[in-house]
């Protein structure tokens, strides 16, 4: 309540952990040390907010244009977040900034995410508008409201990617893995014309059809099961490694226990292996860059730069040099620099 709306939400100070249970924000019990909540939560069954790769919205539902001919389908993001910050690198990649909006997240708070500008989308970009110019910019807008209004009664972490149905007014997904399918489908079934991936990408991204085909896809049939395998012993348990490593550590009060120890070892122990694949090859998956590609990029972008020093990952048993600033992993670093060049803003 103290801090500045303006300011730059990395000078914010310290703030409480927050979740949804049965709509209502309370203290998260992993970071609450209460041991009475913890009780509470075992009881509870978490909302999921996911959707079956056959219910996701086609095309022609995407060209259904929500409130005062805006996009129906809207994302809610942070920059922070690699498995967000895969979401909208894909939605960049693919062309589908003019399908759908986006609202980035400027940082955290004891109310969750919060986007300072106000929400870009419906309903509350028409609550917003009908407010004066001087309220206006001092309206944050906390993403748990997306959560509350999508199910009143959630138990759920306030988390990004959120997929948005500005039309009805729901969640279609919370899970960026889907989100990154549905993105990818729908570049490949657009109507011609109406998107166009990026010219860095041109030559090296996977098509629908084969090569011989010109719709774009992150998922190409004939590596598809590499994608996922990559993904689920690789991509996934290296994030969630990272996650635990940083999340558990300073629950702990800075106290290394045998699951952040646990944690450290398998950080370094994937970089390894991947590092390793990546000396043999140009991409995770083959020769084309797909979805996997995407999501371990927008992780390891952010590897040197936060996580050695935020979650002291430097003082590991494990750790041999940063990925970009040293040799310590030549294919992974030059996976990298690759792989940046075709993300880059």
């Amino acid at each position: 309540e103290d801090d500045d709306w303006n300011s730059d939400p990395r000078s914010w100070g310290g703030y409480v952990v927050v979740k949804l249970r049965e709509g209502m924000i309370v203290p998260h019990h992993s970071f609450s040390g209460v041991d009475a909540l913890k009780r509470v939560e075992k009881r509870l069954l978490p909302t999921t907010f996911r959707c079956a790769e056959s219910a996701f919205p086609k095309w022609s539902d995407v060209r259904r244009h929500g409130p005062k001919d805006a996009p129906r389908y809207h994302l809610f993001v942070a920059e922070a977040d690699p498995s967000a910050l895969s979401v909208m690198m894909t939605r960049t990649l693919l062309g589908l900034k003019n399908v759908l909006s986006m609202d980035v997240a400027d940082g955290q708070s004891g109310a969750g995410w919060v986007i300072l500008k106000g929400a870009g989308c419906s309903p509350w970009k028409e609550e917003r508008d009908r407010q004066t110019d001087d309220v206006q910019d001092d309206e944050p807008f906390w993403l748990h409201r997306v959560y509350q209004l999508g199910d009143p009664l959630c138990t759920a972490e306030i988390e990004v990617p959120l997929l948005w149905d500005a039309v009805e007014e729901r969640i279609v997904s919370n899970d960026s893995w889907e989100i990154i399918r549905w993105l990818s489908e729908l570049a490949a079934t657009a109507a011609p014309g109406s998107v166009r991936i990026s010219n860095t990408v041109e030559d090296v991204i996977g098509r629908k059809g084969g090569d011989d085909d010109n719709k774009p896809t992150l998922f190409p049939e004939n590596v598809e099961n590499e994608i996922h395998r990559r993904h689920t012993e690789l991509v996934r348990p290296l994030i969630d490694a990272i996650d635990t490593a940083g999340i558990e550590y300073f629950k702990n009060e800075r106290r290394v226990t045998a699951e952040v120890s646990e944690a450290r070892t398998a950080i370094f122990a994937k970089l390894a292996k991947l590092n390793e694949l990546l000396e043999e090859r140009r991409f995770v998956a083959g020769d084309k860059l797909t979805a996997v590609d995407i999501l371990l990029a927008s992780c390891l972008f952010q590897f040197d730069a936060a996580y050695l020093d935020a979650y002291f990952l430097r003082e590991c048993e494990g750790y041999q040099g940063s990925i970009l600033l040293s040799d310590s992993h030549p294919g992974l670093k030059a996976y990298l620099r690759d792989m940046y060049g075709f993300l880059k803003p």
